[in-house]
């Protein structure tokens, strides 16, 4: 088979099997997508969500939902984390992240989280459980009596089989990631997350995916819609099922000849690898080797969630909603946990999208791009990212005009004016759902995401470039959205007026803007455009960053500390679109409950206005006509 041939191959396996390329018969470990049997879910659209790790517990809770009234909520523990530390009381376990609703009682809690369910079903919000796939392994296991505390006390000692079934191996030790010596991945302390060492149950070891298949039909028997996978690390496991792996892998990439002249690996089965890189390397350490190994750990993480929750978890329940968090700290992206996954795969079987992008990069270019990539990459999935808790205003505002999920995450209760603005903001975009549901991108130009370049290696230089370009773009209010080379077909590129890429930067002046719209507006605003679901309307989101600062400090929590200073008089000068006409524009902003019909004046096929006075967020409704 040529080995272009296998690449292809490579990227287009489901599950592990036989399958014909042509006249070769090959077998594929499980490297892909929706798993047989599995039926994809019904589409899922929402814009208004919450996600909760601390005062899900707190009587005045539910009061607080339902000022706030979201579509979906991220709130609960049912993986690793619940059973390593449901059992441990907080005079043990001191301060952690993970509060158990009942202290030191797995089945008390279980039932208080069944009925947190059944409340919010109640509101018709789905409810999504947090899902620790390989952390918290948490425990001792040098004791003289053996492995105890955390989980693996819950492992010996108060698995119950009634509950979960069988256990999937005897000793819980065979299920934790290893270095290439054999000694386990530990984490000796980190505060506030567990009281011993914490190991990690290993991605490709078959008996630790049976003990997340267990935990998984207990949450969905607890009345959950869904998952929000998080910690899904390989943490560079060099166990026998990694490197097993990673020679198949290897085994069914290259040819011998190809592994000889590439890697000087003579005879792959006995060869002796001393690392398996998890992570993108910078500063030209991205070796060959390396990128390969790279590209198996990210298949390792979707191997997993396939096998677990689309194929298992969709078993159980066809319509399971399903997301992975993952991260992707600006402005190169190196620790994105799906960085070299083909477009076959990027996402796939994900109904929504959700990325942590780091504290404060609310308003950067980065974070602008990276809002606008992953609505392009998913293909208009609903998504939502994570950064740091000040700045509320704007990044909820920088999420709706980007087609994101506006999010509400560690609230705090006894903020009342926190609540107040929550209420409006969340009540607005409800009153405006024509705005937010199911949209879709509709900039009049297009930029293209460097991926097929980051795949080999090229991240640096690829995407170092791309920022600059995007953020040229952004600061000089061109309306434009973001799509993958990889994905971005002939017929795609077509309703777009100019194409930009990460060489484009030379050639851009403003003769390169001819027949755009064009607007007059401060640094500290950004622009962008969405269409409506039933069509007939051209939404043009304007975003103020600028506020006045009380000193940024790292917080966790959400809190009303946002104080964004009004910005007036932005001018508008819109290319209409080609085929229609103008009818009118309206105004809307969180701070004013009624439209505002705006005075336009049309020049050709070009409309002026002038937009009014607004703090965070406004949006002009340019309703459109044959």
């Amino acid at each position: 088979m040529a080995n272009t041939d296998r690449r292809e191959f490579l990227k287009t396996g489901i599950i592990a099997g036989t399958y014909f390329v042509g006249s070769t018969k090959m077998h594929l470990m499980a490297v892909g997508t929706e798993a047989a049997g599995a039926s994809p879910p019904p589409s899922l659209a929402f814009s208004r969500m919450m996600d909760d790790w601390y005062q899900f517990v707190d009587p005045r809770y539910i009061s607080f939902v339902d000022g706030v009234q979201p579509q979906l909520m991220q709130v609960g523990f049912y993986g690793v984390d619940f059973w390593a530390l449901g059992h441990v009381t907080k005079a043990v376990k001191g301060e952690t992240q993970w509060p158990e609703p009942v202290d030191g009682d797995l089945k008390a809690s279980g039932e208080f989280l069944e009925n947190l369910n059944k409340e919010l079903h109640e509101r018709r919000i789905k409810v999504m459980g947090h899902f620790d796939i390989g952390y918290h392994v948490t425990g001792l296991i040098d004791a003289p009596q053996g492995p105890r505390e955390g989980f693996f006390k819950f492992y010996n000692e108060l698995w119950d089989q009634k509950e979960l079934g069988p256990k999937p191996v005897k000793d819980p030790l065979e299920l934790l990631q290893r270095k290439a010596d054999g000694i386990p991945i530990v984490i000796e302390h980190l505060e506030g997350y567990s009281p011993w060492p914490i190991y990690h149950g290993c991605l490709n070891n078959p008996y630790w995916r049976a003990v997340l298949k267990a935990f998984v039909k207990r949450a969905i028997q607890r009345g959950v819609d869904g998952f929000i996978d998080n910690y899904i690390y390989t943490n560079g496991c060099m166990c026998k099922y990694c490197v097993r792996g990673f020679k198949d892998y290897l085994h069914q990439r290259y040819t011998p000849f190809e592994l000889r002249k590439q890697f000087g690996i003579e005879d792959l089965d006995k060869y002796w690898f001393t690392e398996l890189t998890d992570g993108y390397r910078p500063d030209n350490k991205m070796s060959p080797l390396r990128l390969d190994e790279l590209r198996f750990s990210d298949l390792s993480r979707k191997r997993l969630f396939d096998e677990v929750f689309i194929q298992y978890g969709r078993s159980l329940k066809a319509d399971l909603i399903l997301a992975q968090w993952m991260h992707s700290y600006q402005p190169l992206a190196r620790n994105d946990e799906r960085l070299t996954l083909p477009a076959e795969l990027w996402a796939r079987g994900e109904d929504y999208l959700w990325y942590s992008l780091g504290y404060y990069s609310v308003g950067k270019s980065s974070s602008t791009l990276q809002l606008r990539y992953l609505r392009g990459a998913g293909g208009e999935k609903p998504y939502t990212v994570y950064y740091g808790a000040n700045h509320s205003r704007a990044l909820r505002a920088e999420l709706a005009a980007n087609g994101g999920a506006s999010n509400v995450r560690h609230l705090n209760l006894n903020d009342a004016e926190l609540r107040q603005e929550l209420a409006r903001f969340f009540g607005f975009m409800k009153r405006h759902d024509g705005v937010y549901h199911a949209s879709t991108m509709a900039g009049e130009c297009v930029l293209l995401h460097p991926r097929s370049q980051v795949h080999w290696g090229r991240l640096v230089e690829a995407l170092s470039s791309y920022q600059a370009v995007g953020e040229r773009l952004l600061n000089d209010h061109i309306l434009f959205d973001v799509l993958p080379d990889d994905i971005a077909t002939p017929d795609k590129l077509a309703k777009y007026k100019r194409v930009y890429t990460n060489s484009s930067l030379p050639d851009m002046d403003a003769e390169s803007y001819d027949g755009l719209s064009r607007f007059e507006a401060p640094a500290t605003v950004r622009i962008s455009a969405s269409r409506s679901e039933k069509g007939g309307i051209w939404d043009i989101h304007f975003v103020n960053y600028e506020q006045n600062e009380s000193g940024e400090k790292e917080s966790t929590e959400e809190t009303s500390e946002s104080n964004p200073i009004p910005v007036l008089g932005v001018q508008a000068d819109l290319a209409t679109p080609a085929g229609f006409s103008v009818i009118r524009v309206e105004w809307i902003t969180p701070e004013s409950p009624d439209p505002q019909k705006l005075s336009i004046s049309k020049i050709e096929h070009r409309v002026r206005f002038t937009a009014p006075e607004f703090l965070a967020y406004g949006v002009a409704r340019v309703h459109l006509a044959w």
